[in-house]
Protein backbone atom coordinates (compact mmCIF):
# COMPACT_ATOMS: atom_id res chain seq x y z
CA UNK A 1 0.00 0.00 0.00
CA UNK A 2 1.48 3.18 -0.76
CA UNK A 3 1.66 6.01 1.40
CA UNK A 4 -0.92 8.05 0.05
CA UNK A 5 -2.99 5.27 -0.16
CA UNK A 6 -2.44 4.42 3.49
CA UNK A 7 -2.76 7.67 4.77
CA UNK A 8 -5.97 8.08 2.60
CA UNK A 9 -7.42 5.26 4.51
CA UNK A 10 -6.55 6.10 8.34
CA UNK A 11 -8.17 9.34 7.35
CA UNK A 12 -11.45 7.62 6.36
CA UNK A 13 -11.94 5.97 9.38
CA UNK A 14 -14.65 3.40 10.01
CA UNK A 15 -13.79 -0.39 9.33
CA UNK A 16 -11.27 0.70 6.49
CA UNK A 17 -9.16 2.76 8.92
CA UNK A 18 -9.34 0.04 11.72
CA UNK A 19 -8.10 -2.28 9.38
CA UNK A 20 -5.66 -0.37 7.93
CA UNK A 21 -4.50 0.41 11.41
CA UNK A 22 -3.04 -2.98 11.98
CA UNK A 23 -0.27 -3.12 8.74
CA UNK A 24 0.57 0.88 8.73
CA UNK A 25 1.70 3.29 11.73
CA UNK A 26 -0.81 6.26 12.75
CA UNK A 27 1.71 8.39 12.40
CA UNK A 28 1.29 8.19 7.98
CA UNK A 29 -1.89 10.76 8.76
CA UNK A 30 0.78 13.48 9.13
CA UNK A 31 2.28 13.23 5.93
CA UNK A 32 1.32 15.78 3.20
CA UNK A 33 -1.25 15.48 0.74
CA UNK A 34 0.39 13.66 -2.74
CA UNK A 35 0.88 15.72 -5.76
CA UNK A 36 -1.57 13.65 -7.29
CA UNK A 37 -4.84 14.69 -5.04
CA UNK A 38 -5.08 17.89 -7.36
CA UNK A 39 -5.91 15.61 -9.91
CA UNK A 40 -7.20 12.24 -8.62
CA UNK A 41 -8.32 13.64 -5.09
CA UNK A 42 -11.65 14.77 -3.53
CA UNK A 43 -12.08 17.67 -2.62
CA UNK A 44 -13.19 18.33 0.93
CA UNK A 45 -13.96 21.75 1.04
CA UNK A 46 -13.18 25.55 0.65
CA UNK A 47 -11.76 28.00 2.11
CA UNK A 48 -11.77 31.92 0.79
CA UNK A 49 -12.66 30.58 -2.72
CA UNK A 50 -10.23 27.39 -2.89
CA UNK A 51 -10.87 24.15 -3.12
CA UNK A 52 -9.31 21.76 -0.60
CA UNK A 53 -8.28 18.98 -2.05
CA UNK A 54 -6.70 15.48 -0.07
CA UNK A 55 -5.93 11.79 -1.69
CA UNK A 56 -9.15 9.58 -1.82
CA UNK A 57 -9.61 5.93 -2.66
CA UNK A 58 -11.41 4.49 -5.41
CA UNK A 59 -14.48 1.61 -4.72
CA UNK A 60 -11.72 -1.24 -5.66
CA UNK A 61 -9.27 -0.10 -3.14
CA UNK A 62 -11.65 0.25 -0.40
CA UNK A 63 -13.09 -3.83 -1.43
CA UNK A 64 -9.32 -5.11 -1.35
CA UNK A 65 -8.75 -3.60 2.23
CA UNK A 66 -12.17 -5.04 2.92
CA UNK A 67 -11.30 -8.67 1.32
CA UNK A 68 -14.38 -8.61 -1.20
CA UNK A 69 -14.11 -11.33 -3.53
CA UNK A 70 -16.74 -11.70 -6.36
CA UNK A 71 -17.75 -15.11 -7.19
CA UNK A 72 -19.23 -17.22 -9.10
CA UNK A 73 -22.58 -18.77 -7.90
CA UNK A 74 -24.06 -22.10 -8.69
CA UNK A 75 -26.79 -19.99 -10.95
CA UNK A 76 -23.67 -18.38 -12.61
CA UNK A 77 -24.13 -15.11 -11.15
CA UNK A 78 -21.55 -13.53 -9.85
CA UNK A 79 -21.87 -12.67 -5.90
CA UNK A 80 -20.02 -10.69 -3.50
CA UNK A 81 -18.47 -11.91 -0.15
CA UNK A 82 -16.22 -10.76 2.57
CA UNK A 83 -13.97 -10.45 5.26
CA UNK A 84 -14.86 -7.86 6.43
CA UNK A 85 -17.98 -5.45 6.44
CA UNK A 86 -17.49 -2.84 3.32
CA UNK A 87 -16.71 0.43 3.83
CA UNK A 88 -19.94 1.97 2.18
CA UNK A 89 -22.28 -0.84 4.53
CA UNK A 90 -19.94 0.70 7.72
CA UNK A 91 -20.43 3.92 7.52
CA UNK A 92 -24.23 3.21 6.65
CA UNK A 93 -26.18 0.77 8.41
CA UNK A 94 -23.79 -0.28 11.20
CA UNK A 95 -24.80 0.72 14.70
CA UNK A 96 -20.97 0.92 15.79
CA UNK A 97 -20.56 3.84 13.59
CA UNK A 98 -20.80 6.55 16.04
CA UNK A 99 -18.36 8.81 13.98
CA UNK A 100 -15.38 7.43 16.45
CA UNK A 101 -14.17 3.98 17.22
CA UNK A 102 -15.84 3.00 19.90
CA UNK A 103 -14.70 -0.05 22.52
CA UNK A 104 -17.40 -2.16 21.41
CA UNK A 105 -16.97 -1.57 17.88
CA UNK A 106 -12.88 -2.80 18.93
CA UNK A 107 -14.41 -5.38 20.74
CA UNK A 108 -16.36 -6.83 17.93
CA UNK A 109 -13.45 -6.00 15.63
CA UNK A 110 -10.84 -8.07 17.71
CA UNK A 111 -13.56 -11.21 18.16
CA UNK A 112 -14.07 -11.07 14.55
CA UNK A 113 -10.23 -10.93 13.56
CA UNK A 114 -9.35 -13.66 16.36
CA UNK A 115 -12.08 -15.92 14.39
CA UNK A 116 -9.84 -15.04 10.76
CA UNK A 117 -6.53 -15.71 12.30
CA UNK A 118 -7.90 -19.56 13.43
CA UNK A 119 -9.54 -20.20 10.74
CA UNK A 120 -13.10 -20.20 11.75
CA UNK A 121 -14.61 -17.56 10.00
CA UNK A 122 -16.46 -17.36 7.21
CA UNK A 123 -16.86 -14.77 4.29
CA UNK A 124 -19.94 -13.18 4.07
CA UNK A 125 -22.72 -11.68 1.64
CA UNK A 126 -24.09 -8.14 2.09
CA UNK A 127 -27.50 -8.85 3.06
CA UNK A 128 -25.56 -11.57 6.58
CA UNK A 129 -23.20 -8.73 7.45
CA UNK A 130 -26.37 -6.31 7.62
CA UNK A 131 -27.92 -9.40 9.88
CA UNK A 132 -24.83 -9.70 11.80
CA UNK A 133 -24.64 -6.07 12.51
CA UNK A 134 -28.04 -4.67 12.85
CA UNK A 135 -26.55 -3.30 16.75
CA UNK A 136 -28.56 -1.01 17.81
CA UNK A 137 -28.50 0.80 14.03
CA UNK A 138 -32.06 2.96 14.59
CA UNK A 139 -30.68 4.22 17.78
CA UNK A 140 -27.44 5.31 16.11
CA UNK A 141 -29.20 7.30 12.98
CA UNK A 142 -31.39 8.90 15.83
CA UNK A 143 -28.30 9.39 17.77
CA UNK A 144 -26.66 11.14 14.78
CA UNK A 145 -30.10 12.75 13.63
CA UNK A 146 -29.81 14.58 17.10
CA UNK A 147 -26.17 15.73 17.23
CA UNK A 148 -26.58 16.60 13.97
CA UNK A 149 -29.36 19.31 15.06
CA UNK A 150 -27.65 20.07 18.32
CA UNK A 151 -24.70 21.55 16.34
CA UNK A 152 -26.58 23.65 13.67
CA UNK A 153 -28.45 25.22 16.60
CA UNK A 154 -25.01 25.67 18.49
CA UNK A 155 -23.29 27.07 15.45
CA UNK A 156 -26.72 29.27 14.98
CA UNK A 157 -26.39 30.80 18.07
CA UNK A 158 -22.45 31.47 17.88
CA UNK A 159 -22.41 33.10 14.93
CA UNK A 160 -25.37 35.49 15.68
Amino acid sequence: MTSKAARAALLMGGIVGRLVREVVPQKAVLNSVSKEAAQFGQVIGRYQGFQLIDDALDATALELICGVYFVDTAKGNDTEISWWPKHSFWQSQVGFNQGYWTPAAEDWFQLRLKSIKEGKAELYQSKKWKRLLQFDAQKTRATHEKHDELCKTFIGKMSS
